[in-house]
């Protein structure tokens, strides 16, 4: 009785030298990339892990104590030292987030000729918050806002806040900002400078 015909292999080992020589590049590339896949997962991995958790300042800081915690997608929730709980997005090794510090003022301001932001008072008279920081698109040089009769009418303060991840510890900085709006856009702002809150260690 003839004998039966083998199935075929589902794996054909290479039948020349020229195969071989291919065979074991494509494994080690393979190989290569696994390995890059698995870092780079580790380090998506080992950086979450890095910034979640308790971070207190080295000293007295405006800011307090911090917690950090991934939501995903690039956010994380802040709790700062004073009971606030803020959003942040994080862009390369700094996480960036803000909130409004002050409830909105309503009123007259505007801008003068030497660039300064006035606010008038009810009996008529105004005082000055000092130089605006510059306009938005559309109010270049201030031109809708640059008399009491050409005004904003609502000034809205926020606090940025700026976390930067460096070796081993964490850098917090804060400004505040005035962003000043007529008829529901924003027209010109007022900001500080960056201040420095201090280094912060993970606990």
């Amino acid at each position: 009785m003839p004998a039966s015909p083998k199935k075929p292999s589902a794996f054909r080992p290479p039948r020349n030298k020229h195969q071989c020589i291919l065979h074991e590049k494509m494994k080690k590339i393979l190989y290569l990339f696994t390995m890059i896949f698995l870092a780079i997962g580790g380090l998506c991995a080992q950086t979450a892990q890095s910034i979640d958790g308790d971070w207190t300042p080295d000293e007295e800081s405006r800011l307090g104590d911090i917690k950090i915690k991934s939501v995903g997608n690039g956010k994380y929730k802040i709790k700062l030292g004073n009971g606030r709980t803020v959003t942040g997005e994080i862009s390369g090794n700094t996480i960036n987030a803000s909130y409004e510090y002050l409830d909105s003022e309503y009123g007259e301001f505007w801008v003068d000729g030497r660039g300064d932001i006035l606010h008038g008072h009810s009996d008529g008279g105004y005082g000055s918050f000092g130089a605006a920081s510059g306009w938005y698109s559309g109010n270049e040089h201030y031109r809708q806002t640059n008399s009491r009769y050409n005004c904003a009418t609502v000034e809205n303060s926020y606090c940025m806040i700026r976390l930067e991840f460096r070796d081993g510890y964490m850098a917090a900085y804060y400004k505040l900002v005035g962003e000043y709006m007529k008829s529901g856009r924003k027209m010109f702002y007022q900001e500080s400078n960056w201040t420095s809150c201090g280094r912060y260690t993970q606990w």
